[in-house]
């Protein structure tokens, strides 16, 4: 026969705390719709996470790495703003989170992927407009509808390429005479 030791539950209560640390966030530090478009978050991350979820808390998923490796995000976020929780696996995932210090979300992206997770503010009107408009282009490798800008000087020499080769004639023709001349 088993005998069970009773114990006090008092006595053995685990003391949890959470302490969330709530900043004030610039609006300048928010991803934007374009830096969306910009940055492309990797096919494969997206497939990690269902729709379901990425549409219920709106969640853009970027891209994967290792944790010694640059993050490649516009040059205007500053690390400060984000949040981040430690995972089992050696392996950063970065997402975008309209509350980058949410807690909940951070550890259902950690127990889904088991990956390090670095959350960047995310303005909420453009992590929507993006997981409706372009979220399947990219999951299936497409690319995202994105009205194509010329640099203006490429632009600029397209336009006169008949003045620009003319130019380039007479330079030459300057040198060479220059050269004639000196002999």
């Amino acid at each position: 026969m088993f005998d069970f030791l009773e114990v006090n539950s008092n006595d053995h209560k685990e003391n949890l705390v959470y302490i969330e640390t709530i900043k004030e966030i610039p609006q300048d530090q928010y991803l934007k719709y374009s830096d969306l478009i910009t940055i492309i978050p990797d096919s494969n991350v997206l497939k990690i996470i269902s729709k379901k979820i990425l549409d219920k808390y709106t969640i853009v998923p970027l891209y994967v790495q290792l944790p010694s490796t640059k993050p490649f995000l516009p040059k205007h976020l500053k690390p400060e703003f984000w949040g981040s929780i430690q995972g089992k696996k050696n392996i950063t995932m970065f997402v975008a989170l309209s509350n980058p210090f949410d807690n909940q979300i951070l550890n259902i992206l950690k127990s889904i992927s088991d990956y390090n997770i670095v959350s960047i503010p995310l303005d909420l009107e453009s992590g929507k407009k993006f997981l409706k408009n372009d979220f399947s282009n990219i999951k299936h490798n497409t690319k995202p509808k994105v009205e194509k800008k010329e640099n203006e000087f490429k632009k600029n020499i397209k336009e006169n390429i008949l003045y620009v080769l003319v130019l380039l004639f007479i330079v030459v023709l300057f040198i060479l005479v220059k050269t004639l001349i000196i002999k």
